[in-house]
């Protein structure tokens, strides 16, 4: 707090308009009390107030603000007594029950298949979980407490495995109401079944990534009746678990996922939930009693099955985070008060900033990824990084608990009177302005769960006589108000009703107006600028590792596993393009008796990333994969950006061959690769080639030259599918063939690079698939220039 004459108020509807009218009144009235209270107030701001805005809040400051409330009601109307300025759901405390309301903004995580749908893979679905198997697994969460992270996968099945077969789910009052469990039948252990839960009880599991979810549709029942069906889920993610029961108005997501070795089944993944909450009800609280239920993820359990052609990533890792959670995140528009004479004073761009609330707290990994509670230091921290977006205003202004003006964290040396990202090239005003400044992010702590609210970040604003807070009061006009992340704020000097045309209504208690009534001409753009938190982060999470022992294991499901020959396995991380990353996997792999590749055969690369990743397929030990037919490759490359995948290549007969006698070189980047295979059900006859047509003979030494030049005539019957196959004979050094196109008799301008190689490597013929150049090439000349290699003949191959 900040000064000793600010109000304690809270955000129940206050009427102060016609007490500050008053007051307003009188100080008007007597001129010669204010003119004492300047000399007064000036000795006392000039001998104690230095850069943290200190000092007494005045009655000065009081006429600031009323004249601002004034003149805010008169521009926009009056105000609704409800209305909070969007700070309300601004908390930390808020945010925390909402994160575990299922959730309207729930985006989605992958696509839910069910058995009735035409593209659910049932000839892999998996079989059905045997009583054994249910009871050995019921057994195992039963005895290992604590909750985890989920699985990275993106493909897999579901399957319900137990919940709650015998064990009684009580809740209780906080009055001990003794009576609650048999006036109260939708807590009662007999609404329980041997095997699954009740429609009454169990509402909906969702998965995702711990931010995106999406919903098993009909898992619990589906339309036919049946409960418990198995459902697919492609494209989404298993690392995070929320589900619902009809008792609780809350989600939960107290999980844990176990890789469990179960008897005459083998090893599998499994997921135990715990569902344990609290609801409000007339006032009190009823929460789950049972004590082992906060320990153990035994309520129900559920199995998770890799689909065919996964790859798994299980990190099996001791380490302890400082675990960050944006509880909520938000940005703030705020009017400095120095001006409030017109409407163009209130364009709410004194100040913008983009905050976060987080929640800070230690966390254990075990060795198996299990996320667990840090109980050598149990404490959660909670603070917000503020970042400055825009300053508007010509006064000095700072957040109380941060060093810098608001000025100084954009850059050092900017005066407090430059406006900052508000102004556009044509805005008549003399004041000087710069655009595109990043604010620095700056740490502002609160003291505990509750304080953490953004409407408590305190504003201060200093002028030459008075120091004082911007607040913002339920029913008051606000100088300060909460938008949605991303929300553009009104370029300088513009009405805040001109660049939102429904701010009077919201003001009058009606909708917010960012998303629907702005005025694209009267509002700051946002795009080219380089702010990175125009996306809300609410929900998100972050680790800061502080100690660490892990280890990570990597496996993989066939696609075919009946069909699949693996000619290559292990854990090969492709760094980047040096050879010293490459694979070379030998001919004869490739060849084996009454199964060598040919035309149609899939090649399979099971490959982990994490982004962004490039793999390439080369013949041999060179760099050259002409001759792909397979579209999701190009030049011999596949650009991947999933985490984990399997990446298949269709072998044509020109490509099939070249493995087959010169083996296969895999080159890449940001990637691990776990295996490689081949499935020959899909291999046809080798087609038949076509009749080769010369276009050019001869014996010339390629250079940089125009040579060897090729008339555009001769490519009339071509197509994009038409081949340029090349004959010579290579000479000691780096080979070359490039295809260029012909500018004039001295110019050329590359089109494409065919061969690049040592010579050694060179395997008397290559080939040159036309594609996306056939325009080119039946419209311009074409010159054949290289290095190191005498070209005896050019066909066209139709």
């Amino acid at each position: 707090m900040i000064g000793k004459n600010k109000k304690n108020r809270n955000f129940a509807a206050e009427n102060l308009y016609d007490t500050r009218n008053n007051i307003l009144k009188s100080l008007i009235m007597k001129k010669y009390l204010i003119a004492g209270a300047l000399a007064f107030i000036c000795n006392a701001f000039l001998s104690s107030c230095s850069e943290d805005m200190g000092g007494d809040f005045t009655s000065i400051e009081e006429a600031k603000k009323v004249q601002f409330a004034q003149n805010f009601e008169k521009f926009y109307g009056k105000i609704a007594p409800t209305q909070d300025w969007g700070f309300d759901d601004a908390q930390a405390a808020m945010a925390r029950s909402r994160a575990q309301t299922r959730g309207i903004g729930d985006n989605s995580s992958g696509t839910c298949i069910k058995p009735d749908m035409p593209n659910y893979p049932s000839a892999t679905a998996p079989a059905a979980i045997t009583t054994a198997e249910r009871d050995y697994v019921r057994n195992w969460f039963e005895t290992h407490p604590g909750f985890t992270s989920g699985l990275d996968i993106s493909n897999f099945y579901v399957q319900h495995v137990w919940g709650l077969a015998s064990k009684s789910y009580k809740v209780w009052y906080n009055h001990y109401d003794q009576n609650y469990m048999t006036n109260h039948l939708g807590a009662a252990s007999n609404y329980y079944r041997d095997d699954y839960f009740d429609n009454g009880t169990i509402d909906y599991l969702s998965v995702g990534d711990g931010t995106n979810y999406t919903h098993l549709n009909d898992f619990n029942s589906n339309s036919a009746g049946t409960k418990w069906g198995t459902i697919y889920m492609e494209n989404s993610s298993a690392l995070s678990f929320k589900y619902h029961c009809t008792w609780s108005n809350q989600e939960f997501t107290y999980f844990k996922c176990a890789e469990i070795d179960v008897p005459g089944v083998g090893k599998g993944y499994y997921v135990g939930m715990c569902m344990y909450g609290e609801k409000s009800d007339n006032g009190d609280r009823k929460i789950n009693k049972d004590q082992k239920d906060l320990q153990y993820a035994d309520d129900w359990i559920i199995k998770v099955i890799p689909a065919n052609g996964s790859t798994i990533v299980n990190k099996k890792t001791t380490k302890v985070y400082k675990k960050k959670r944006v509880l909520v995140h938000k940005w703030v528009f705020c009017e400095d008060l120095g001006s409030a004479a017109t409407k163009r004073d209130y364009d709410y761009n004194d100040l913008v900033f983009d905050a976060k609330i987080i929640e800070e707290y230690k966390v254990l990994r075990d060795a198996n990824g299990n996320e667990t509670a840090y109980t050598n230091d149990a404490s959660h921290s909670y603070y917000a990084e503020v970042t400055p977006l825009a300053a508007g205003g010509e006064l000095t202004i700072k957040f109380d608990k941060i060093g810098s003006t608001i000025h100084g964290m954009f850059a050092s040396g900017v005066a407090d009177n430059i406006l900052i990202n508000t102004c556009h090239e044509n805005l008549p005003i003399a004041t000087p302005h710069r655009e595109r400044l990043i604010g620095k992010t700056e740490k502002y702590t609160f003291s505990s769960e509750a304080s953490a609210r953004i409407n408590n970040i305190e504003i201060l604003v200093r002028t030459q006589t008075v120091a004082y807070a911007l607040v913002a009061y339920r029913g008051e006009a606000p100088h300060k108000i909460c938008v949605p992340v991303g929300t553009r704020w009104a370029y300088e000097r513009t009405d805040i009703k001109d660049a939102y045309t429904g701010f009077d209504t919201y003001v009058a208690g009606g909708a917010q107006p960012w998303a629907t009534t702005g005025v694209d001409e009267n509002l700051y753009p946002l795009a080219g600028t380089a702010y990175d938190m125009r996306t809300d982060k609410t929900g998100t999470t972050s680790y800061e590792e502080i100690s660490s022992s892990s280890t990570t294991e990597y496996s993989y499901t066939l696609v075919d596993a009946a069909h699949e020959k693996t000619v290559w396995t292990g854990n090969r991380d492709f760094i980047g393009w040096d050879g010293q990353y490459a694979l070379l996997i030998d001919a004869s792999k490739f060849t084996a008796s009454n199964n060598a590749i040919g035309n149609g055969t899939i090649i399979r690369f099971y490959v982990v990333a994490n982004g962004n990743y490039a793999l390439k397929a080369a013949y041999g030990n060179t760099w050259d994969a002409a001759n792909y037919s397979d579209n999701r490759w190009s030049d011999g490359v596949y650009y991947g950006s999933s985490r984990v995948q399997c990446v298949e290549l269709k072998l044509n007969t020109t490509n099939a061959a070249n493995f087959r006698t010169n083996g296969m070189r895999l080159w890449g980047t940001n990637m691990k690769l776990l295996a490689v295979t081949y499935d020959n059900s899909q291999k046809v006859a080798d087609a038949t080639p076509s009749q080769s047509v010369t276009i050019w003979s001869g014996q010339q030494a390629l250079g940089w030259n125009l040579d060897v030049t090729i008339g555009k005539d001769n490519f009339s019957q071509a197509s994009s599918t038409s081949k340029i196959k090349f004959t010579g004979y290579a000479t000691d050094g780096w080979t070359q063939i490039h295809i260029h196109k012909k500018l004039n008799q001295w110019q050329t301008e590359e089109l494409a690079s065919v061969w690049a190689s040592n010579s050694n490597d060179w395997p008397g013929t290559c080939e040159f698939t036309i594609g996306d150049y056939l325009n080119i090439i039946k419209s311009n000349d074409i010159c054949i220039i290289g290095g190191n290699l005498t070209l005896t003949k050019v066909e066209l191959i139709p």
